[in-house]
């Protein structure tokens, strides 16, 4: 008779190595990571896979224009993710599409917001920094309490900042 221990290791591996279901999902962010390299810069822009399951990548495009030039290229890139990542030419066999712009959309804010967030910020020491620091002193000169002041003062510089 089996402890319960082993049933629940087995129940838990269903029959698969865990260290092989690792190594594929490893493989997979692999492949995110040199799908510019399989499918080339413009390519690379407007699609990005989504899923490997039953051996068929299926991939993401912001339009279906970009699915059918991919769907001509099949054979060759699974060709190429075979070159690439041999571990996985076992696990790709066909191509299949879907279709969603918004998650493309998405991805440009988000990269553009990424951009804005990292231009310098003025520097404590700096004269801007020290021409609104006064200026927030003469605004809220009349608010007695110190640590509400100190609050608004950092708020109208960091507000200034970004306009």
């Amino acid at each position: 008779m089996k402890s319960l221990s082993d049933i629940f290791k087995i129940k838990s591996s269903r029959g698969r190595n865990p260290k092989a279901s690792e190594q594929a999902s490893f493989d997979f962010i692999t492949l995110i990571d040199h799908w510019e390299e399989i499918v080339g810069e413009r390519l690379a822009k407007h699609t990005i896979p989504l899923k490997n399951q039953r051996k068929k990548l299926t991939i993401l495009t912001n339009h279906p224009a970009f699915s059918q030039q991919l769907s001509f290229m099949e054979d060759v890139l699974v060709k190429k993710i075979a070159k690439l990542l041999p571990e996985m030419a076992s696990q790709i066999k066909g191509l299949t599409f879907q279709t969603n712009s918004s998650f493309f959309e998405q991805k440009h804010k988000f990269s553009e917001k990424r951009k804005k967030g990292t231009e310098p910020s003025i520097h404590k020491f700096s004269p801007v920094y020290k021409e609104r620091s006064k200026e927030a002193e003469l605004l809220f000169n009349e608010v007695e309490d110190d640590e509400m002041k100190d609050s608004l003062k950092s708020i109208f510089i960091q507000s200034s900042e970004k306009s």
